[in-house]
């Protein structure tokens, strides 16, 4: 697990709750005074909230991607249209998990979020990482704005927030992930290597933190083999310990669901 990774959730359930608490509050507030407007949740219409704050961005979008399958992709998509006829925007941030990736935009058209946007050498390019979330979609936009939605249904599951103190937890939540995820090309080459058996099981007891000596003779095999094999993928995952490889092998998908 991330360094981090527990007071983060901690600190994002906190903010989801909070989340709740003020749209239930501030419901019946007009538009102009609150902090907390709740919208419409269904997915098409989040997109369309999504796609008015990107478009209106000046220095900075974070999009995090780790909710509901329909709503990530509707932010996707609300991303293409939005940002492609500004090419002053900031090159906005994308943080979701391999698994909420894949529901949003297919393996083979993954790649194609990258370039569509870069086509023709002005237009903005999005950077892409992958990390474990809690469920929640959400678009941070200068600092300033966020548009949430998370992944239960009931009073707040959808809500523009303004207040700052909510939308400088979640900014800061955001930087520490981002900071310690995995960049989506190199998700992208290890998702597409032909990873043999072997290497699944080696990577699970690095994960483990598994001796040696005790992983050799689980594996039924020399600890000089077993010590080659290692160093294989840590050049592979160009990770720098045994930690930080089993952390970038379990980011990636890459360990056997079975261990």
């Amino acid at each position: 697990m991330l360094p981090g990774t527990k007071d983060m959730e901690r600190e994002l359930m906190e903010v989801r709750e909070l989340l709740a608490a003020l749209a239930v509050r501030r419901r019946d507030q007009t538009a102009s005074d609150a902090q907390v407007t709740v919208v419409e949740p269904h997915h098409d219409a989040f997109g369309a909230t999504a796609g008015v704050l990107m478009s209106r961005a000046v220095s900075s979008v974070e999009v995090l991607l780790a909710g509901l399958p329909q709503v990530n992709g509707t932010v996707i998509a609300a991303l293409r249209q939005a940002l492609p006829p500004y090419t002053a925007h900031p090159e906005p941030r994308i943080l979701c998990t391999p698994q909420s990736w894949r529901c949003a935009v297919p393996l083979s058209s993954e790649c194609a979020l990258l370039t569509a946007l870069s086509d023709d050498g002005d237009t903005v390019r999005p950077e892409v990482r992958m990390a474990r979330l809690l469920p929640l979609t959400a678009v941070i936009a200068d600092g300033e704005v966020a548009l949430l939605r998370t992944g239960k249904p009931g009073p707040g599951a959808a809500a523009v927030v303004r207040a700052p103190s909510v939308v400088a937890s979640l900014r800061a939540l955001f930087d520490t992930v981002w900071q310690g995820a995995t960049g989506v090309e190199e998700y992208l080459r290890l998702r597409r290597r032909n990873w043999p058996e072997v290497a699944g099981k080696v990577l699970v007891r690095l994960r483990d933190g598994v001796s040696d000596d005790t992983a050799a003779r689980e594996l039924a095999m020399s600890v000089r083999t077993y010590r080659r094999h290692v160093a294989d993928i840590m050049a592979l995952l160009g990770a720098t310990s045994r930690f930080q490889a089993g952390v970038r092998a379990a980011e990636a998908g890459l360990l056997p669901r079975d261990g």
